[in-house]
């Protein structure tokens, strides 16, 4: 039986410094500076960073409020075999 999850990938943006990111994932997604701060690099040198996994529902609810703080996010879909 596979499960469906769901990634939710920060995308690179000339619009928001590191620290709104950071401050970002810190208030939604609950990261602590470290994490946020790795994103954020990883983020600013690839393009794009997966910052969580989830549900659908969950995955969305992020989405949403991140994208309102200014945040450019795409949602990618992934099976595991379980």
């Amino acid at each position: 039986m596979k499960k469906k999850k769901y990634q939710l990938i920060l995308l690179d943006d000339d619009v928001n410094s590191f620290d709104d990111v950071m401050n970002g994932l810190c208030e939604v997604l609950g990261h602590n500076t470290y994490q946020a701060e790795q994103c954020a690099m990883i983020v600013h040198h690839k393009g794009e960073c997966v910052i969580t996994h989830g549900t659908k529902d969950d995955i969305n609810f992020y989405k949403k409020v991140l994208t309102e703080l200014g945040l450019k996010l795409k949602i990618n879909k992934i099976e595991e075999k379980t």
